[in-house]
């Protein structure tokens, strides 16, 4: 049975939202820390991990202030997901659909916390063999995707020429690169054709009238 490896945010579902809504109101009860908060900065924090965000959100605070910070914000994003983040329920059915016919597993950078309200949300966790986070930002992990990647191929055992990484930026082509695992190669050439490095990207892109690039997908 061949093996498929998902990535969490931005692939099977979307906390973009949330991290502006913990921004702000960690803003509302923090406004003395506003001033350290540039927008610019806040728009370019994607596809990196809590830990890497607060030396950017915060570059005049101290680690200890920093890492308080960080965890206010990821109470309010959890927050956030929990009372408005949907999945949509055809997204749900195929990926019970895909379990009958793959093995399933997810690698993402984002904070365990996250992984949790996915599964109390989705009720999918029995179809995922097996499950690799940060675990959360109270705990300490050195690894990146690319290693987390490469640490549960090996740990399952899996056979890497029969496994697909399936993402939406060019950090989890970098991730399925290193950990020698496919990645699919249609959504590989199209963001590699046309300089595009997430999911979102792919959309604005398509939405912005190129209809013969749209039609490759």
């Amino acid at each position: 049975m061949l093996n498929i490896i998902f990535d969490l945010d931005g692939t099977l579902w979307n906390t973009e939202k949330s991290y502006y809504y913990a921004f702000k109101k960690f803003i509302e009860n923090n406004p003395n820390k506003a001033s350290q908060m540039k927008i610019d900065v806040v728009q370019k924090l994607k596809a990196i991990t809590m830990d890497k965000m607060a030396p950017l959100l915060f570059p005049l605070d101290s680690d200890e202030e920093r890492y308080n910070n960080m965890l206010e914000c990821l109470k309010y994003s959890c927050e956030y997901l929990i009372q408005y983040e949907q999945i949509d329920q055809k997204k749900i059915d195929h990926i019970i659909e895909l379990s009958k016919h793959f093995n399933l597993y997810i690698v993402s950078n984002c904070p365990f916390e996250y992984i949790n309200i996915f599964f109390e949300k989705t009720k999918l966790r029995s179809y995922f063999k097996d499950v690799v986070a940060l675990g959360g930002f109270t705990v300490n992990n050195d690894f990146d995707k690319s290693n987390n990647l490469l640490n549960l191929v090996e740990r399952e055992n899996l056979i890497k020429n029969e496994t697909f990484f399936v993402g939406d930026s060019s950090l989890d082509l970098q991730a399925s690169e290193f950990a020698k695992v496919n990645f699919p190669n249609f959504i590989k050439a199209f963001m590699e054709k046309y300089g595009l490095t997430t999911a979102a990207d792919i959309k604005k892109f398509i939405a912005a009238d190129n209809l013969e690039a749209s039609e490759e997908l």
